[in-house]
């Protein structure tokens, strides 16, 4: 009845194999993972890039509507502000 299955089919991996498919998921989630913190780290080096251009954005438009006789600390990127 069995003689058309595969002897190896009816028998559980052996350590070894079981131990390399372990490593082989474990280095997918490794790669997956550093894969998710680079993307991570870039996201908020671009908000930082993009909150400090609107800080200087909103520094231009000071500058530029204020009051006159009122002086403004910014001068549309002449002195950056501290974030």
């Amino acid at each position: 009845m069995n003689d058309t299955v595969p002897k190896s089919a009816l028998l559980a991996p052996s350590g070894d194999e079981t131990l390399q498919q372990a490593s082989q998921a474990a280095s997918e989630v490794t790669q997956q993972m550093l894969a998710q913190k680079l993307e991570l780290e870039d996201k908020k080096r671009s908000l930082a890039m993009m909150q400090k251009a609107l800080v200087l954005l909103i520094a231009c438009f000071y500058t530029v509507f204020q009051k006159p006789g009122m002086r403004s600390p910014y001068f549309c990127g002449t002195k950056k502000p501290g974030l």
